[in-house]
């Protein structure tokens, strides 16, 4: 923004200016429906004129990133622009979606200057219908400049979506796979456990039953164990404007006693990482972190059980991405909290089992600030997500061996939608899809003396855009 005029026109169009804000914009004392927080990016543009070397003067256009809190009816900020200028004190009045206000501002050569502007909020939209900057120091410049930008980890344009790190558009899709692949993890193994103890007739070498250390098949819960699970995921979406493509990893590990006869109670510790690339931007996204979680498992009935887990996750990303032929890097790190419950039968027909079961999960992730290599400046936000699912699983008893088939249908409650531009300049919401179906099919093994082992695959199909396909391997010892 190298703008700027004489004190004297200054002071007449600042005036002028002000004016114009009071009168648009009056002062409030309570929010409205419009919600101005957030960090906006996007390119504004317009011409300069007044200048003491009228070589300066013409067209201009630069990107700018604010970053804006709203409190009721005023909206305070800071922000930057090309070439490493920064944007200080801005302060304005919003009423229905209309903001106006000031801001003061530095360019990368020291120059400082003020300005003044009129703008309309709408959604994740923000468009600058009138902005003017008046240069103080060393020159008389004076812009003039309209414009939109777009909130985000929003609605999104794919040339937004190119100047923002690649997590903003691969963050959603990280949380509910992450989640969803530990909670699976921990449910998966309480409703194995529970299987064991009611009545599986037909396994070899224990006459006829499982045996757990208990007697197999009294209704009750092995005394203590410990188990492992790595998990496999392909991930990719092939949206053009916000496509990535990689994989994550999941390692699981937890140990459970049984305080009373029908009841389990754990603790599990996951480590998990995640690597993406993100052509849309030409750059990559890789995030890794540790979890914890305590889980609980209730044998209500011969044919009924409960299970529940709660956790935490501390992660790290680093990302980088292309602007033009420069390299743009970043690192942050977030906190996660998750919760998931299910309800879980079991029927069996001679060497034939049925398993339905219900539940829910959800999660939040609070990712920090931080300011890339280029000094952009991305605010912090909250991603949610939770899911509701019903299905169930078929199994058949082949001697120790037990293959297996299921499907889940999974519908969302909650989530952070995105968009981008499609191949006809179409803004397209990439992840409006709200539920899928989850096939899951493979086998498990109970050895006699109390060792168990699975491998298992699951895909996610019915989602827009998305492919994801996932391996499983657990193993558990009873003690």
């Amino acid at each position: 923004m190298s703008t700027s005029i004489t004190p004297r026109a200054v002071t007449l169009r600042a005036s002028v200016a002000a004016l114009l804000v009071t009168l648009a914009v009056p002062t409030l004392t309570q929010a409205t429906d419009a919600d101005a927080n957030g960090s906006w990016t996007g390119r504004i543009s317009g011409s300069i004129s007044g200048c003491l070397d009228s070589a300066d003067d013409g067209p201009d256009a630069v990107t700018v990133t604010l970053v804006l809190t709203q409190s009721g009816g005023t909206v305070s900020g800071s922000g930057s622009f090309d070439g490493g200028g920064s944007i200080s004190g801005l302060s304005g009045s919003f009423s229905s979606g209309e903001l106006g206000g000031s801001f003061n501002y530095t360019d990368s050569d020291g120059t400082a200057g003020e300005g003044f502007f009129l703008a309309s909020i709408s959604g994740d939209t923000l468009v600058f219908d009138d902005l003017q900057t008046y240069d103080q120091t060393g020159d008389t410049c004076m812009g003039t400049y309209s414009g939109t930008l777009t909130r985000q980890g929003a609605s999104r344009g794919e040339g937004a979506l190119e100047e923002q790190p690649g997590e903003i558009a691969t963050n959603d899709r990280q949380l509910r796979t992450q989640v969803t692949t530990f909670t699976n993890a921990i449910g998966s193994h309480l409703r194995n456990l529970s299987h064991n103890v009611r009545g599986l007739t037909g396994l070899t070498g224990t006459g006829g039953r499982y045996e757990t250390g208990l007697a197999a098949g009294d209704g009750t819960l092995p005394g203590l164990g410990g188990w492992l699970s790595y998990n496999y995921t392909d991930l990719s979406n092939d949206f053009s404007g916000a496509a990535y493509d990689g994989d994550a990893h999941n390692v699981v590990g937890g140990f459970d006693i049984r305080p009373l006869d029908r009841t389990v109670l754990g603790i599990a510790v996951g480590w998990e990482w995640t690597d993406l690339d993100t052509p849309y931007n030409g750059g990559e996204v890789a995030k890794d972190g540790v979890t914890i979680a305590p889980y609980v498992a209730v044998l209500v009935t011969d044919q009924l059980s409960l299970d529940a887990s709660f956790g935490y996750s501390s992660l790290e990303t680093e990302q980088f991405r292309l602007a033009g032929t420069s390299k743009v890097s970043a690192s942050n790190g977030s906190d996660r909290w998750f919760g998931s419950a299910n309800l879980s039968g079991f029927w069996q027909h001679g060497n034939w089992s049925l398993s339905p079961r219900t539940g829910f999960v959800y999660a939040t992730e609070d990712v920090d600030g931080f300011t890339e290599s280029n000094g952009n400046i991305v605010a912090s936000r909250e991603v949610t997500f939770g899911q509701y699912h019903v299905g169930g699983e078929i199994a058949y008893l082949w001697g120790n061996w037990e293959p297996m088939v299921g499907a889940v249908y999974e519908l969302d409650f909650s989530k952070d939608e995105y968009s981008a531009l499609d191949a006809n300049g179409n803004l397209v919401v990439v992840n409006r899809d709200d539920d899928n179906v989850l096939f899951n099919a493979g086998v498990r093994y109970r050895h006699p003396g109390g060792f168990t082992g699975s491998l298992e695959y699951r895909g996610r199909f019915g989602r827009q855009y998305v492919d994801e396909d996932n391996i499983t391997a657990t193993l558990r010892i009873d003690f």
